[in-house]
């Protein structure tokens, strides 16, 4: 008896994997680009990233954030949920469905629950939304100082 409840929760576990990356494939199509891009771990990432209109350096925030976590004793983390919080809800506005604060900060649990449900809903891509209300943490080439000529 035991086996079976096992081999139950087993079967449900890949049938929720297969449905879950299935809808990841259905949400890249949806955008326009190969479904492949989302089965492979690096390249997903940056290709939401680019789907949701944000600047490339979002990707490097992110992959920062993940690699330093044993260098900061897990401070880094910190970082990662942030940009994983703003590039979810740019995700959901660019798929025209609610970017409520409280929707984001549960979707972050359970990301790949979130990007299937909009790869199997009727929700369609409506292309990058700008985004206004979130400030791009700096970046080196962005703290650079340009000159300005005086004339007096």
């Amino acid at each position: 008896m035991n086996s079976a409840f096992e081999m139950l929760i087993v079967s449900v576990l890949v049938g929720l994997a297969l449905a879950c990356v299935t809808g990841v494939w259905r949400l890249f199509r949806k955008a326009g680009y190969s479904g492949r891009d989302a089965l492979i771990p690096i390249r997903n990432l940056q290709a939401v990233v680019t789907m949701c209109g944000l600047p490339e350096v979002w990707f490097w925030y992110f992959l920062i954030g993940v690699g330093l976590i044993p260098m900061t004793f897990g401070f880094s983390v910190l970082v990662s949920l942030y940009v994983m919080g703003v590039v979810l809800r740019q995700l959901l506005r660019v798929f025209g469905q609610s970017d409520d604060v409280g929707i984001v900060v549960i979707a972050c649990m359970g990301l790949p629950v979130v990007l299937a449900y909009l790869g199997w809903s009727s929700a369609t891509y409506r292309g990058v939304v700008p985004i206004t209300d979130v400030r791009v943490l700096p970046w080196p080439e962005e703290r650079r100082v340009v000159p300005t000529l005086r004339t007096s």
